[in-house]
């Protein structure tokens, strides 16, 4: 369910700025796990509705090797995209994050401009995170992140600023909160006043509904001695579990409509196009448009894909589901994989040519029981894939 509300997050705090680009830089979750997705966004493109027409606005080129390597940023400019930013990540011999160093686009070169440099505690978590920005031809240490978990759970962000050389202040705290499911629930932020003490500034408020979807996501700010309403996402979801609406209010007084997001998907369960409106005298107007494009993972005509099927029942399921699937051409499986919401594998099975199902009792490679949540099962042969959601419930 992590995955679920990250995806959320990401989506309404679009990368346009900078800063919301350092947003997603500076969490541990995002980035300990984003770069090394299955499917994998090449292109984005953002349009906006104008004058009864969709014109561009925004382009964003990925790259990979395995796992993602930089994105390109453009934005249009007379009528034509040109470059104004590149992130590039940088991993150890692990495979695992080390740096994301960002540049600007200036007269015909990239410059640095800023960097995050990631550290890992023995279960890979990570535990600092240093930012840094270009300064007179050096990289200069302006940010230290430090990170608390429980339960391989992020409970607690610190952040501390260099008055000097030697010495660090106190800056600002994110506080996570979680339901008995792992569920996140909270993220409560607050500043220093004077390095000392903390004054709280708001906080998200998630909330699920029985199928451990996030339906809600409510955004409160701190005044007059007490939380006050200021905007609200309400969620919709099909029968698939994936979201397909999404409301947006804000609080006057009361909850009132301000806009509407759709949401479409590719054969592979991959967001492809968000459409956002507004509402103006109870109808609902274009404001704009993302587009999502993926990389191939095969050419058909390079390949004579095998076809078969994959289900599990039951799904939802509370201790065990039998997993199934057909074949119409031969083509041996090679691995049936289950990955929980991080993107880390939790069971694995060989599958031979004689085999068409497998029970699975819902515990890791190491015996333990899995935690209520959305779990994806992979099956993958020679030349070809196929992914679905699995949900276990309470």
């Amino acid at each position: 369910m992590k995955k679920e509300v990250i995806i959320i997050v990401l989506l309404f705090f679009s990368l346009v700025l900078s800063g919301s680009i350092k947003n997603e830089l500076r969490n541990p979750v995002d980035m300990k796990y984003y770069p090394q997705r299955e499917f994998k966004v090449i292109e984005y493109l953002k349009q906006y509705f104008v004058n009864e027409n969709w014109e561009d606005s925004l382009r964003y080129y990925y790259s990979y090797e395995d796992t993602l390597i930089q994105i390109i940023y453009q934005k249009i400019s007379d009528e034509t995209f040109e470059n104004y930013g590149k992130l590039c990540y940088l991993y150890n011999d692990e495979n695992i994050l080390t740096d994301a160093v960002y540049y600007n686009w200036e007269n015909e070169d990239w410059i640095n401009s800023y960097k995050y440099s990631y550290y890992y505690d023995n279960n890979d978590n990570i535990v600092t995170n240093v930012y840094s920005e270009w300064i007179e031809e050096n990289w200069l240490a302006i940010y230290l992140g430090t990170y608390s978990y429980e339960n391989d759970n992020l409970i607690q962000e610190f952040w501390q600023y260099w008055e000097d050389e030697e010495t660090l202040v106190n800056s600002h705290l994110y506080s996570y909160s979680y339901d008995q499911n792992e569920n996140l629930i909270e993220i409560h932020y607050q500043v220093y006043e004077n390095g000392i003490e903390l004054t709280d500034i708001y906080k998200f408020v998630y909330s699920y509904d029985d199928q451990l979807h996030n339906t809600e996501l409510l955004y409160q700010v701190w005044e007059n001695d007490d939380w006050q309403n200021s905007y609200q996402y309400i969620y919709y979801y099909d029968e698939d579990g994936n979201l397909i609406y999404a409301d947006y209010q804000t609080w006057q007084r009361g909850w009132l409509d301000d806009s509407y997001a759709t949401y479409s998907y590719d054969e592979n369960g991959n967001l492809s196009e968000l459409l956002w409106q507004y509402w103006y005298d109870d109808e609902l107007y274009n404001y704009s448009k993302e587009y999502y494009t993926y990389e191939d993972f095969l050419s058909v005509d390079e390949f004579d894909i095998p076809k078969f099927q994959v289900w599990n029942f039951p799904n939802p399921f509370c201790s065990e589901t039998t997993i199934s699937f057909n074949v119409t051409q031969t083509s041996p499986f090679i691995t049936l994989e289950i990955y929980n919401i991080k993107g880390q594998i939790v069971k694995k099975f060989s599958i031979g040519d004689s085999r068409f199902s497998v029970v699975w009792n819902g515990k890791d490679e190491k015996g333990n029981q899995v935690s209520p949540g959305i779990y994806l099962l992979k099956i993958k042969t020679e030349n070809y894939q196929i992914t679905k959601k699995m949900l276990r419930s309470r």
